[in-house]
C-alpha cells in the first residue's frame, strides 16, 4: 500500500505508516528535510518505507536511539546508499554493529533490527537550508537525542512525546529523566512539534507543557503515597487500576510499573 505522503513545505516531506498486532496499533512517521532523514522506520514496514527512501534519497541520517522501530531500515540505507553517514549515541555505535536481541512480541510488531554502520552525533548537522542542533536528553532510553532548528521553530522528538497524559512507560525509561528533557525541551524557542509516532504538531509548545504538568502532578501524588508508607506496587495499582493489553503482550517491557519505580531520582 505504501506511505502516505504529505509535504510540509517543498523540501520537507512527511511519511505515515501504520503497524498493527493483536489489536494495538501504532502510528509511524518519517521525516525527511532537506535530504536528512531522521529515524528510517522499522522493517516490519520495509516494504512501504523503501520507495519512499528510493524517491527522497538521504542524504544524512539521524537515529534519534537505537530501538528498532527507528532503525530497522538503516542496515538497509548502508546497502543502497553507502556513503550516506547515519549518525548515533556515541555510547551506542558498538551496538548498533550488532543484531539486536528482541523479545519475540517485538521482532512481530517492529520487525528485526540487524547491524549497521553508524558514526557518533555531530553537535549540528547541517543542510543546505537548515542547521540541527542535536541535543542528548535521555530519559526514554539512555541515548535519546532531539533535534532543534532554531531558525524555523521546529523540534523532533521521537518518542519523547507520544501523548500528554501516559499510562506505561518502556521499561528503560527513567520518568524523571523524562521529566527533565521536557523541562530542557521547554527551554528552547519552538513551536512544531514532530513525533514518531504522534506526528506533527503546530501546538508543540502547549503539548509539552500539558506533559510536563501531567508528570509533576504524578510524581507528587507518588511521593505523597510513598511518605503515607503504600509500596510502589500499591501504588501502582491505586493510580493506573485498568491495565491496556500492551502490558500483558510485552510481558511488562511496557507498563505503568515502569513509570512509578523511576519517577523519583
Amino acid at each position: 500500500m505504501g506511505l502516505r505522503v504529505s509535504r510540509f513545505n517543498d523540501r520537507f516531506i512527511i511519511g505515515h505508516g501504520k503497524v498493527g498486532y493483536l489489536g494495538v496499533n501504532l502510528n509511524v512517521f518519517l521525516y525527511s528535510v532537506d535530504g536528512l532523514l531522521i529515524d528510517t522506520g522499522p522493517w516490519r514496514l520495509a516494504n512501504e518505507i523503501k520507495p519512499f527512501l528510493l524517491a527522497f534519497p538521504p542524504k544524512k541520517v539521524v537515529v534519534t536511539h537505537l530501538h528498532e522501530d527507528h532503525c530497522g531500515l538503516a542496515f538497509w540505507i548502508n546497502s543502497v546508499y553507502p556513503k550516506v553517514p547515519i549518525y548515533a549515541h556515541g555510547d551506542r555505535i558498538d551496538v548498533s554493529a550488532t543484531e539486536a536481541k528482541l523479545p519475540l512480541y517485538r521482532r512481530i510488531f517492529w520487525g528485526r533490527r540487524r547491524p549497521f554502520r553508524a558514526e557518533p552525533y555531530p553537535n549540528i548537522v547541517e543542510t543546505d537550508l537548515y542547521s540541527f542542533e542535536i541535543i542528548h536528553v535521555g530519559g526514554h532510553s539512555h541515548d535519546h537525542a532531539i533535534l532543534y532548528e532554531p531558525k524555523e521553530g521546529w523540534l523532533f522528538v521521537g518518542d519523547l512525546f507520544l501523548t500528554t497524559r501516559p499510562i506505561v512507560a518502556f521499561y528503560e525509561e527513567i520518568t524523571y529523566q523524562t521529566l527533565q528533557a521536557l523541562h530542557k525541551m521547554l527551554s528552547l524557542d519552538f513551536s512544531d512539534l514532530f513525533c514518531s509516532h504522534s506526528g506533527h504538531h503546530s501546538n508543540g509548545r502547549e503539548l509539552i507543557t500539558k506533559k510536563k504538568e501531567y508528570l509533576e502532578e504524578l510524581y507528587e501524588r507518588v511521593r505523597a503515597l510513598k511518605e503515607r508508607g503504600y509500596a510502589l506496587e500499591e501504588i501502582d495499582r491505586m493510580l493506573f487500576p485498568k491495565k491496556p493489553f500492551i502490558v500483558k503482550i510485552s510481558q511488562g517491557e511496557w507498563s505503568s510499573a515502569n513509570i512509578i519505580k523511576s519517577i523519583e531520582p
